[in-house]
């Protein structure tokens, strides 16, 4: 979706476009620089001849008078339909542009109200959720054998995610996301992530691989959001990555930036699709056995979370050979 974009919709009074397909605009057009050329070339022409002949035939000046003044004249008149033609069609033009900026604002509008409402449903469906998973762990606990909870708290923890998602996406769109600026550590940030995930990929079969310079400077950012949008592309990675992959991540130091990059073994992504990955809601053609259920709001919140925090995000990919998302912040 485009937010407003940046057209420009300011009124062009002698804009070319009003008068581009009708024949009276285009004779007027034109002629209108032909209005400016030709009495100057005839004025040329008149420095450029013998000015003691001219001068010395008094009728000779009488006639080129009279061609000089016919000639103006006759361009003047040209030049008077061509602007009275113009301003004829220039109300036309401003009651378009004006239909086109109500037409815009009433797009901003039914965009705004579409992000409150997203906003306001997921704020009302937070609570009652937290009260069915913090229920379902106590029977949990009771029964601990019982697959059908099991099932009741993995369905509740993915829609809390999703409901997280819009959240953080709603508050990126209004501006009033939090940020808690610190000096950050982006390898004892990766050691610890990768502590939590690492059992998770192992289950999967596959292989997580850490390297980290100790001598890599830190940041300034907020090491909660940063931890958040790391998650987010590790998980990414496991979600896209078959059993027996690879999946590592290196934190280094380049220039004056701090980097990591994650690279997997896994699908990878075609060229035709690199860009949509960063939209919201974006979901790509891919095999049923890598579909997930997710919102696709995922990329787009690591992205917007990176240059939040004035760092940049790339992406190298191909299909079928795996890909590699690369952060780079400005040291603190």
């Amino acid at each position: 979706r485009q937010r407003g974009g940046g057209r420009d919709v300011s009124p062009k009074l002698f804009s070319p476009m009003l008068v581009r397909d009708d024949p009276v605009g285009l004779v007027a057009r034109r002629l209108l620089p032909n209005a400016v050329l030709l009495p100057l070339l005839l004025g040329m022409i008149f420095l450029w001849g013998s000015v003691a002949e001219i001068l010395a035939t008094g009728t000779s000046l009488i006639l080129l008078s009279l061609l000089l003044a016919v000639t103006g004249l006759g361009t003047t008149c040209w030049t008077v339909a061509g602007l009275k033609y113009l301003w004829a069609n220039r109300q036309p033009a401003d009651e378009t542009i004006a239909r086109q900026e109500v037409e815009l604002q009433k797009a901003r509008e039914l965009e705004h109200l579409k992000d409150q409402f997203l906003s306001s449903l997921s704020h009302k469906m937070k609570t009652p959720l937290s009260l069915i998973i913090g229920y379902a762990e106590l029977l949990q606990e009771m029964y601990p054998e019982e697959e059908l909870l099991e099932n009741l708290l993995r369905g509740g923890r993915k829609l809390t995610d999703h409901i997280n998602d819009l959240l953080d996406y709603s508050a990126l769109l209004g501006g009033s996301l939090p940020l808690y600026k610190t000096e950050v550590c982006l390898p004892e940030i990766v050691v610890n992530i990768a502590t939590i995930v690492r059992e998770e990929f192992r289950h999967k079969g596959l292989l997580l691989c850490i390297a980290t310079d100790p001598a890599t400077p830190p940041i300034a950012g907020d090491s909660r959001r940063i931890t958040q949008l790391l998650l987010e592309l590790l998980d990414n990675a496991r979600k896209f990555t078959p059993s027996g992959g690879t999946i590592e991540i290196r934190v280094y130091a380049q220039e004056n930036t701090a980097r990591i990059d994650i690279r997997d073994t896994g699908v990878g992504i075609a060229e035709k699709d690199r860009d949509q990955i960063w939209e919201p809601f974006g979901q790509l053609d891919i095999a049923e056995e890598h579909r997930n259920g997710s919102l696709g709001l995922g990329l787009t919140i690591v992205k917007k979370l990176v240059e939040l925090q004035d760092g940049q995000v790339n992406l190298e990919s191909r299909s079928g050979q795996g890909s590699c998302f690369s952060l780079a912040f400005p040291v603190a």
